[in-house]
């Protein structure tokens, strides 16, 4: 497993280290201070997982995340001091797979990292069909007719859970299961973006032929426009 650690803080990259040779011993830890170097680092060495940090000398971490999804689908956990719910949303809208606020303790970031990195490789179908929808779960993307557009980890996810119970309400306890393993506190307002983003893909893809609706205080379902 190779991880890959864009933070300008010593300290907490010799953290991260030292953890990860508790927990993965055969893995390599990769780490740049600079975003700009970061984003070089995602395209030449192909790492598993990416530590972002927001507040990096060199540019906006954020900015950083725009460059990373432009050409890559490599899980991202944001690492922020910032508590506001305005950056964590914005994060996670821009492609981030989870985040974590500083400082965290460790055993909670590896935990996170594990989650993140099952979800990301075990697929539990190739391809999965709503109509003339399809969620490949080994690729990561959805297409329709003619049109495909890439997924991340956590959305990919998500699809899996809409394709497996079409038209059925998927409850928010659920898709928190079924993202982190667990439900926990602001799990709600990450899965909004989610599916805000999963939203926009759909419409994309199926010129809004396939939705997703809002069960107000339920949950969400996948449903299709009927003829």
């Amino acid at each position: 497993m190779k991880i890959l650690v864009i933070e300008d803080n010593a300290n907490i990259i010799e953290s991260i280290s030292i953890s990860l040779d508790v927990s993965w011993p055969n893995s390599t830890l990769i780490s740049t201070h600079l975003g700009k170097y970061g984003v070089e680092l995602v395209e030449k060495e192909k790492p598993d997982i990416v530590l972002l940090d927001i507040g990096l000398p060199d540019k906006n971490g954020f900015d950083v995340l725009r460059e990373i999804r432009a050409f890559s689908e490599v899980p991202v956990i944001i690492l922020t001091v910032n508590q506001e719910e305005i950056d964590i949303v914005k994060g996670l809208s821009l492609g981030a797979d989870d985040y974590i606020i500083k400082p965290f303790r460790h055993l909670e970031l590896i935990a996170r990292i594990k989650t993140i990195l099952k979800r990301s490789n075990v697929n539990i179908a190739e391809n999965l069909f709503f109509g003339k929808l399809c969620c490949n779960t080994a690729r990561s993307t959805i297409s329709f007719e003619c049109n495909s557009m890439r997924l991340t980890p956590t959305e990919n996810r998500i699809m899996q859970l809409f394709m497996q119970n079409p038209s059925k309400i998927i409850s928010f306890n659920d898709m928190a299961e079924q993202i982190w393993g667990i439900d926990y506190s602001g799990s709600n307002n990450a899965i909004r973006v989610y599916i805000g983003r999963l939203r926009r893909k759909l419409e994309s893809v199926s010129s809004d032929t396939i939705h997703i609706c809002s069960q107000p205080g339920v949950g969400f379902v996948l449903e299709a426009n009927q003829s």
